[in-house]
């Protein structure tokens, strides 16, 4: 990288580390862009060279790792396995929750802006993962829906679970352990087949 894209790289990490020290500190509503862009610093109209908002700057680990699993998908190799993609890149591209990154997402419930964020960056995972899923199908109607009944469950499992074990446990818990408990959960999910058969099932006996 030429020096000029170094300075930037080492301005937006600077932005992102000092965000999320100050968010997890004081409270993400407590923290206007001023104090951040004061601290690195930079000018306020600088900020918005790097981030569209405060939230995307909040999020901006988690933004990254969307568009780096977006990449993950599109250069796959054929007949590759979706959902085991996902979790080999979940576990090991550094998604553990962690600090205070961990800190600022669990004032999710108290900011609505936040948990907006956040719905909407699982939504997205939610059609990368469903697109995928239906394109090593058999490409009709039934098998898209299925795969996005599949991803949406998987993704809604993932945070459930892991609001269970910071609730259980009282801690910050590993990725790794939230992944465990929702393949557990998602090996009982039924398969298309399956739910074609109780449909079928059910019409006959009506």
């Amino acid at each position: 990288m030429s020096l000029r894209e170094r300075k930037k790289l080492a301005t937006r990490k600077a932005l992102i580390e000092t965000a999320r020290h100050m968010f997890a500190e004081r409270g993400y509503d407590n923290v206007t862009l001023e104090d951040i862009c004061e601290t690195v610093p930079v000018h306020t109209t600088t900020f918005f060279s790097y981030f569209g908002s405060k939230e995307e700057l909040a999020f901006s680990y988690q933004l990254d790792a969307l568009a780096a699993f977006r990449v993950l998908l599109k250069e796959r190799p054929p007949g590759s396995d979706v959902v085991s993609l996902w979790w080999s890149f979940r576990d090991n591209f550094g998604q553990q929750e962690r600090g205070e990154e961990s800190r600022v997402l669990t004032q999710m419930d108290h900011v609505p802006a936040l948990r907006n964020r956040q719905a909407d960056i699982v939504r997205q995972y939610v059609e990368e993962i469903s697109q995928a899923l239906a394109e090593g199908e058999g490409g009709g109607a039934a098998d898209e829906l299925y795969s996005t009944l599949y991803a949406s469950a998987m993704m809604a499992v993932y945070l459930a679970a892991a609001r269970w074990f910071a609730g259980k446990f009282g801690r910050e818990i590993e990725s790794s352990d939230t992944s465990v408990f929702t393949k557990l959960i998602m090996s009982k999910f039924p398969s298309l087949d399956e739910i074609e058969a109780e449909f079928k099932r059910l019409r006959r006996a009506a």
